[in-house]
């Protein structure tokens, strides 16, 4: 499922990038990468249910959360629909909600659960468990912030240096 997600994912964005035929392609071969996605979506949660049937029970004790799954086929429709009216940008930011939506809902599923413990509840990593003392949080804190400044630098340096669309028009060969 992962694959064939983020393999949509990227076709979105060469449509962003790249202007011409390969774009034209990458933009058709969404629709088939989206049917994959939708029966692998459909799939999986079937078989989470399956295997796991307490991954609802936060579902339900906090039904506003349901926004979640809601959130999952908003986007899923709206990548169809915005690639289909060539309006790529939008595609690929849904496409990125569809992503978001999916780990928030793994996530919320498992809640307050880090990781399953196969040998039992009583051994899962849960957050209590794993959570690192306030000196530990707070120097950690600091490094995140810090990676997080300098990823943001380089992205808006990255983006900045190659905007636009990439001509793959043939120079005098």
């Amino acid at each position: 499922m992962a694959l064939t997600a983020l393999t949509l994912h990227g076709a979105l964005w060469l449509t962003i990038k790249i202007s011409g035929d390969l774009a034209e392609r990458a933009r058709r071969i969404v629709t088939p990468l989206w049917l994959v996605l939708v029966a692998l979506t459909s799939v999986s949660l079937a078989a989470t249910i399956a295997v796991r049937p307490a991954s609802l029970s936060n579902y339900f004790s906090y039904p506003f959360t349901f926004t979640v799954p809601a959130g999952v086929i908003a986007s899923l429709v709206a990548v169809l629909l915005f690639n289909r009216a060539a309006q790529p940008v939008k595609a690929f930011l849904s496409s990125s909600l569809y992503l978001f939506f999916m780990l928030a809902g793994a996530c919320w599923s498992l809640y307050p659960t880090l990781l399953p413990a196969t040998t039992g509840a009583a051994n899962d990593i849960t957050l209590s468990r794993a959570i690192s003392g306030p000196h530990t949080l707070a120097v950690g804190l600091v490094w995140w912030s810090f990676g997080m400044a300098l990823a943001v630098c380089y992205i808006v340096f990255v983006y900045s240096r190659f905007h636009g669309k990439v001509d793959l028009g043939v120079s005098g060969h």
